[in-house]
């Protein structure tokens, strides 16, 4: 049944772009993968950057060393084993900023660092895990298989629910946690499951760029908007376009010199946000 569904979305793919870079199965799916990457890197984005949780997403990424290394170790899917550490991790984070003073980042400092240290000490121990920790490291779109794009079909079909729904409290808190203050304990479920959101979303996203630069994909992009944007609507939208239109390019240029996807799409990604930072500061242009 899903091979005949990707079959059509082949096909449709071969009619719509006629083109040669388009031509290998690899190729149709990484192009897949992207499309439903953007609009749930768009959504978590904006308010990951609205909720100053940029250096949080920095913190997720880097302990999915330890998760892949973990999966290697125990022969378990490392895919699997990302996701829960990173959803472990983001639980971790929210229980012990929750029941202590310490501030936010010091907290995510601390977790950031325990995620590099434990793996490397895992790799260390099996030298022979460090081969196969590059496309996790780099990124390497080009290897999504069916599986992947479609547990990505569903993590996009759940942000965007969850979003949907949770869409209100989170422009509050992004104004300020006393507008909801006395509903203290709801805004500490609705924080900690978009923590919970994030974490799923890097763990699955880390084919695209990379564990080094998954977060830039979240964040550049939503700050980029923002210069450019004021009402948050158009931030999505604006958000998503970069992300979508960036990475397409990125593939097709990666695609024929044979370069890094993942560092491609943030170096346009960088070079967008500069553009964007120049038409806000010194011709005042916005949305």
């Amino acid at each position: 049944m899903l091979n005949e569904i990707f079959l059509v979305i082949y096909h449709f793919l071969d009619i719509v772009l006629p083109f040669a870079w388009a031509e290998p199965v690899f190729m149709k799916n990484a192009l897949i993968a992207l499309v439903l990457i953007a609009p749930a890197a768009a959504l978590v984005g904006i308010h990951l950057t609205a909720l100053h949780m940029a250096f949080f997403g920095d913190a997720i990424s880097h302990s999915a060393f330890t998760g892949i290394a973990l999966g290697f170790l125990f022969s378990v899917n490392p895919s699997l084993s990302m996701a829960i550490f990173a959803v472990a991790i983001s639980i971790l984070i929210y229980f012990v900023e929750k029941k202590s003073n310490i501030a936010m980042d010091n907290i995510i400092s601390v977790m950031m660092s325990l995620g590099v240290a434990a793996g490397l000490c895992i790799v260390s121990f099996r030298k022979s895990f460090m081969r196969d920790f590059q496309s996790y490291l780099f990124g390497d779109i080009l290897t999504v298989s069916q599986g992947e794009i479609i547990v990505m079909f569903l993590v996009l079909v759940f942000i965007v629910i969850w979003s949907y729904i949770n869409y209100n409290r989170l422009a509050l808190m992004s104004l300020s946690p006393l507008l909801i203050i006395d509903k203290a304990k709801s805004r500490g479920l609705s924080k900690l499951l978009f923590s919970l959101l994030c974490a799923v979303l890097v763990a699955v996203s880390i084919k695209v760029t990379g564990m080094l630069l998954i977060t830039s994909l979240l964040v550049i992009p939503a700050v980029t908007a923002r210069l450019i944007a004021k009402s948050e609507g158009r931030i999505f939208r604006i958000a998503y376009m970069i992300i979508a239109g960036t990475s397409l390019f990125a593939l097709i240029v990666s695609y024929y010199l044979d370069m890094a996807t993942g560092g491609v799409i943030i170096v346009f990604l960088s070079v967008l946000f500069f553009i964007a930072y120049l038409l806000r500061a010194v011709w005042k242009i916005s949305l």
